[in-house]
């Protein structure tokens, strides 16, 4: 199946990217114009100077072996060989060096992948729930409408020159695997009176004032998402102008405008879309592999950890965990192997920056635990730790102020030789480069935003702003900052004063005295 297709006229587009590119390259154009350009194409500069990062559109972290295959080639040949999954489920390349930049635009188009806006003033990769079409709670499968969607946005100019940056998920359930609770737009697959619908939310986002959305409509047709993301980017780039930059996101503009009078304004913009048929979503039919034999894998404790019973009698989903989310060529090869030996099983990248391998029978579970064992040794420690979600701070990003993967290697360390923590589960920790908050460190148990710092003698240090408690109902408290160094332990503690109180929850936990505690830690460790 062609999961991908280029709106009309790409080529074209990349034409006037390297027209640009040619003048930067020759002096003829200064570096913050060829900035703005790149943005849009999702090109970025890297901390290391004259290196570039590009953003791939992947819907839903939706790919299959051959497109893995390739882009993992590419990666080989334009940048620094891996592929680096991000929180949004698409995938950067970096180490491209500016020469190669025009290159790499048209090798993507030709597998059908879209850059044009993977970054900037646009609308981003769409986020969709990675177990949506074999999870048991699902009240349908969004995965074809989410992809449709994806396709068909980049037809309309208006998703390409927004105030900022406009971000969609879809949800399968009441869950929010997709994070609709954050989003410019939500929908949450919804059925009335057996029609396939969304609940649409809106109003959510992370950065410097995160917060998180609430519903704003209880039912619109499957059909009618596009309209609905037409309506919302049309009122966004209408009335979302003429703010300093730090406000132009569209949740300050709901605060701006107020609920009602947003909401007013909504309807209207709906209903002058809502009649031109041509706006209606066609999904296309997924088939999902199934099983009628009852064979048994027994291994309750990696199975409890990284293994998902699907809907599909008989099959199953498998994490493959990563560190950072990086796929190198060796972790590529080994999973295209997997999957064309079983090609029934399907690839999706996750928001917490791993692979899902899904379809799995239960007579292939021992080897696929063979395969993820072979590619991380996370495989066989604490199932949440390869569930950190980080951003690529100071290994790549130029905005970053301190070491995300520095941070996680340090935590990883900590917990897997803590012995008091050998069977814990239950803690998401989010990990952030700098205030933007890429690593979801607002939603996280534990989150760790960086920040620049200096050490007992002065001499620069990364810190992190610490915040506790966050979750898809509320973001997390602020409670003070540590320097990097001191944070695996005070983690390790925190962890270990949770498991001790028998809370149901990290909340109750915090609820229950675990704030104080947490508090007087970081004090300690200060």
């Amino acid at each position: 199946m062609d999961l991908y297709r280029l709106p009309e006229g790409y080529y074209e587009v990349i034409d006037s990217f390297e027209v640009v590119l040619r003048s930067w390259l020759s002096g003829g154009t200064d570096m913050d114009e060829f900035r703005k350009t790149c943005a849009g194409f999702g090109i970025y500069e890297q901390k290391q100077q004259g290196t570039f990062m590009q953003r791939i559109r992947l819907a839903g972290g939706i790919i299959d072996a051959s497109l893995l295959g390739s882009l993992i080639s590419l990666a080989e040949e334009y940048a620094g060989g891996f592929l680096h999954i991000t929180t949004r489920q698409n995938v950067q390349l970096h180490d491209v060096a500016p020469e190669n930049l025009g290159k790499l635009q048209r090798r993507l188009a030709d597998l059908s992948l879209l850059t044009k806006t993977a970054g900037g003033n646009c609308v981003r990769n769409v986020l969709i729930d990675p177990l949506s079409g074999v999870s048991a709670d699902d009240v349908f499968d969004v995965s074809p409408y989410g992809l449709e969607l994806s396709n068909r946005l980049p037809e309309y100019p208006v998703f390409t020159a927004l105030p900022r940056k406009f971000k969609i998920a879809l949800s399968s359930s009441r869950e929010d695997r997709a994070l609709c609770a954050i989003a410019d737009l939500g929908l949450i697959a919804v059925k009335r009176k057996g029609r396939r619908g969304f609940s649409v939310c809106t109003g959510g986002g992370l950065g410097a004032k995160s917060m998180t959305g609430d519903r704003l409509l209880d039912f619109i047709p499957a059909s009618d998402i596009l309209i609905a993301a037409l309506a919302f980017g049309e009122l966004f780039a209408e009335y979302g102008q003429g703010v300093p930059r730090s406000q132009a996101r569209l949740r300050f503009l709901i605060e701006r405008t107020g609920r009602d009078e947003f909401f007013k304004i909504l309807k209207t913009k709906l209903k002058k879309f809502s009649d031109d048929k041509s706006l209606k979503i066609k999904r296309r039919s997924f088939s999902y592999a199934r099983e009628t034999n009852n064979w048994v894998f027994e291994d309750s404790k990696w199975t409890d950890l990284f293994v998902t019973p699907q809907r599909q009698t008989g099959r199953y989903t498998v994490k493959i965990p990563l560190f950072f989310g990086q796929v190198s060529a060796d972790t590529a090869a080994l999973v295209i192997a997997f999957c064309k030996k079983y090609p029934k099983t399907e690839i999706r990248f996750t928001q917490t920056q791993n692979i899902l391998l899904r379809g799995v029978s239960a007579a292939i579970l021992r080897e696929a635990k063979g395969l993820a064992f072979g590619i991380s040794s996370l495989a066989g420690a604490n199932g949440f730790l390869s569930d950190i979600k980080t951003c690529v701070g100071t290994d790549f990003c130029r905005l970053s102020a301190a070491s995300s993967s520095g941070l996680l290697k340090g935590i990883t360390d900590a917990v897997t030789a803590d012995k008091e923590l050998s069977g814990f589960e239950d803690a998401r920790i989010g990990i952030s480069g700098c205030v933007n908050g890429c690593g979801h460190t607002a939603l996280a148990d534990l989150g760790f935003g960086g920040k620049a710092g200096k050490d007992k003698s002065g001499e620069r240090a990364d810190w992190f702003r610490i915040f506790i408690g966050g979750s898809l109902k509320g973001i997390g408290i602020d409670i003070g900052e540590l320097p990097a160094v001191n944070i695996p332990a005070f983690t390790v503690d925190v962890l270990k004063k949770y498991k001790a109180s028998g809370a149901v929850s990290f909340g109750d936990f915090l609820a229950d005295g675990g704030r104080s505690e947490a508090e007087t830690l970081l004090k300690e460790y200060l």
